[in-house]
C-alpha cells in the first residue's frame, strides 16, 4: 500500500467522521471538476478520538515501509505529488507548505509517542488539522470550572488588615512606653523646679 493511499485514507476518515461522504472525485464528463458544498464540522470530541486513532494507524503503516528516519522525507515527498499533480493527488491541505508543516509536526508527534508513549503530540496534529479545516480554534465541548471570583479578594483585604492591626499593636506597646518615659521625665522636670534648684 503506498503512503499517498494511507495519507488519502487519513484525510477521508478524519473528514468523514460524521458519516458524510466527501470525496473529491477527478473530472470525468467535463473539464472542471464538481464543486461539492463544504461538509459541516463534525463534534470536537468526536473529531480528535478518531483523529488521533487515525493518526496512530497511519503512522505505524508508514512505520511498516519506511524507518522512523525516513518518516519526514516520505511524507515531504507525498506533499511534493500534490504541489506538482493536483489533479492525481490530494492531501487535504491548502498549501505545499501547510503541508510541510504538518509532516513535521506529525513525524514529531511520531517520536514522542515512540519515546515516551505520549499521545500529546498527536493531541497537537489533530488540533492544529482541526483550526486548519475548520478556520476556527479547537473548542470542544467541556464543562469549564467557574473562574475565580471576587472572594479571593476579599481574602487579600482580610489578610491586609490583619497585618495593619497586628503592627498597630506591637507599637501600640512601644507607644505606651514612650509616654510613661515622657511622663517621667516630666515629672522629674517639675520635682525639679518645685525643688527651687535649678539645673545648675
Amino acid at each position: 500500500m503506498s503512503l499517498l493511499l494511507l495519507l488519502s485514507f487519513f484525510f477521508d476518515l478524519v473528514a468523514n467522521v460524521d458519516g458524510a461522504t466527501t470525496r473529491r472525485l477527478l473530472p470525468t464528463a467535463s473539464i472542471l471538476p464538481k464543486v461539492q458544498p463544504p461538509a459541516a464540522a463534525p463534534d470536537p470530541s468526536s473529531f480528535m478520538v478518531k483523529c488521533i486513532a487515525d493518526l496512530k494507524h497511519v503512522t505505524a503503516k508508514i512505520d511498516h515501509s519506511y524507518t522512523d528516519v525516513q518518516m519526514l522525507d516520505a511524507l515531504g515527498h507525498e506533499c511534493d505529488f500534490n504541489h506538482e499533480m493536483p489533479l492525481v493527488f490530494e492531501d487535504g491541505f491548502k498549501t505545499t507548505m501547510s503541508c510541510r508543516h504538518f509532516a513535521k509536526e506529525l513525524t514529531k508527534a511520531r517520536w514522542e509517542y515512540l519515546e515516551k508513549g505520549s499521545d500529546k503530540g498527536y493531541v497537537t496534529v489533530c488540533k492544529n488539522y482541526w483550526q486548519s479545516a475548520h478556520a476556527k480554534p479547537f473548542l470542544p465541548k467541556v464543562h469549564r470550572p467557574p473562574g475565580p471570583t471576587q472572594l479571593q479578594w476579599w481574602w487579600a483585604l482580610l489578610i491586609f488588615l490583619s497585618g495593619v492591626f497586628a503592627v498597630y499593636l506591637v507599637n501600640r506597646n512601644n507607644v505606651k512606653s514612650s509616654r510613661r518615659a515622657a511622663e517621667a521625665y516630666a515629672d522629674a522636670t517639675a520635682r525639679i523646679l518645685r525643688s527651687g534648684r535649678g539645673w545648675s
